[in-house]
Parts: structure tokens; C-alpha cells; sequence
């Protein structure tokens, strides 16, 4: 083998003290959490929009909101973290709110007037502002709740409001393409929906609707310890989030959990 002489200079080793192997010991300990403190989670700009609370936000960063005066609610958004600006109103709505924001701007909520009947309503950019909209409704229905609105333009909701709550009844679809389409009538389903991504998914209670297929399916189960999980929202990779209650009657347990890669 060859001596540490015959080596080249640049791959001999040198040999250090106990003392300088402590000292060398420190600083890689000093600058390894730095280097890694570079790689961290990205910094935040906080922004103060106003009183009031937020509904939905889109990859644009525009969030559509509500403020509560006496009440009744007022419609509001916020573009390029500004400052809230209100939303404009129906004739003779009284308390009107948002529900969802697509990437395009475009908002839907309820509006609600003084007998206190719901209609969905959408609200859509147009000259450095917005225009307001009755949606339409399925025939014979005096009242429409719009919980949600994807990329694609289409909005989803429940065809009754219990009070400022969606009625756990039969939904309808909206397009501006095919009009409102009666959810039940046309794929048996017979759930407010509460949800869509834009590959044709709706979600509502236990449930999913697939409009590519026409399929009902019930969402994936989750731990064998829980109540059926209810879903809330899905996102276009077809993850959703969800609550369930633990199954002992006695302990009134609500979990939130988060569906990816094929398991809650």
C-alpha cells in the first residue's frame, strides 16, 4: 500500500487534534440548520382587507367575503389584496352573501329578500368592476341556494335555504351552455351537492357524482372507528376534505379529515 508520503499532496489526509475535530464538530453544526433554514417554508405578506369574513379566495388572490352589518349580510371582494369593495346588490335584496369564486373572477352566492326567500345569484367582472345576476331556477321552484362554481362556469347548489343554510334537499347543476339541469330528475341523486372540481366531479354529503359517466359512487370509507366521513370541498387532483364523528354515542368527537392517494 502506499505510505501517506507517496500520495499525492492534495489527497493526503491531515490528521487533527481532539480539539480541532470538536471545534469542526460545532461549526457543521452551526451551518447545517442555516443552509436548511434556506429550503424552509416560504414567507407570508399579511394583508388587512377590513372587517368582515372571507368565503373563498382563487389563484389570483381575489377573495370574496361577507360583512355583517346589524343583521343583515353585505357582498363583498377584495382584488390584488385590496381593501374590501362591495358587490352589488339585486332590486330589493336585503341580506345577500358569497359562496365560491372560480379563477376567472366570477362569484356566486345567495341573495335574500325582505320575506326572507333565497335565490342564487352570480356576479361577474366587467369594466374594472361587477355585474350582478339572477341564476335561473328549476321550474315551479320559488327559491335557489348556489354553493359552488368551477373553472368551467358551471355552478352547483340546493334548491331551498334553511335559514342561511343550504336545505338538505335534491340540487341543481347551472351552465350557461345546457341551462339548470334538475340533479335528481336527471341522475337520481338526492343531495344538495356541496362541491366540483372541473373534471366533472360533484360532491355532496357521503356521496360523489361523476358527470363524465353519470355515476353516483359513495365516497371512500374512513377509519372503521368514525361515522361515514361528509365531504366538504375537492380540488381538481381529486383530493377532498371531510368531517365525521367518532362512532361512540357517548363522546361527540368531529374530526376533519383530508383524502390523498387513494385514503383518508
Amino acid at each position: 500500500m502506499p505510505t501517506t508520503d507517496s500520495l499525492p499532496r492534495n489527497a493526503r489526509r491531515r490528521r487533527l487534534s481532539p480539539l480541532a475535530m470538536l471545534a469542526a464538530l460545532l461549526l457543521a453544526l452551526v451551518f447545517i440548520p442555516a443552509a436548511r433554514a434556506q429550503s424552509g417554508p416560504p414567507a407570508y405578506q399579511l394583508q388587512y382587507l377590513g372587517p368582515g369574513s372571507p368565503a373563498a379566495i382563487n389563484n389570483s388572490g381575489t377573495v370574496a367575503g361577507a360583512r355583517l352589518n346589524g343583521s343583515n349580510y353585505e357582498p363583498l371582494v377584495s382584488v390584488g389584496g385590496g381593501a374590501w369593495s362591495s358587490l352589488p346588490l339585486l332590486p330589493g335584496a336585503v341580506s345577500v352573501f358569497p359562496t365560491d369564486i372560480n379563477d376567472a373572477g366570477v362569484i356566486v352566492g345567495v341573495s335574500y329578500n325582505a320575506a326572507f326567500n333565497a335565490v342564487a345569484v352570480r356576479w361577474t367582472p366587467a369594466g374594472g368592476g361587477y355585474t350582478v345576476q339572477e341564476l335561473p331556477r328549476l321550474p315551479g321552484d320559488p327559491s335557489s341556494y348556489a354553493t359552488a362554481i368551477n373553472n368551467l362556469g358551471q355552478i352547483i347548489g340546493a334548491r331551498g335555504a334553511l335559514g342561511y343554510i343550504p336545505a338538505a334537499t335534491t340540487g341543481w347543476l347551472y351552465s350557461d351552455a345546457l341551462g339548470v339541469v334538475d340533479l335528481f330528475a336527471t341522475y337520481g341523486w338526492a343531495i344538495a351537492p356541496r362541491d366540483l372540481n372541473d373534471n366533472g366531479l360533484l360532491l355532496g354529503s357521503t356521496e360523489r357524482l361523476n358527470l363524465n359517466t353519470g355515476m353516483l359512487e359513495p365516497i371512500p370509507t374512513g377509519p372503521s372507528n368514525y361515522q361515514p366521513i361528509t365531504g366538504v370541498a375537492i380540488n381538481n387532483n381529486d383530493q377532498m376534505v371531510g368531517t365525521a364523528a367518532l362512532g361512540s354515542v357517548s363522546l361527540n368527537v368531529v374530526s376533519v379529515f383530508r383524502y390523498s392517494g387513494g385514503a383518508w
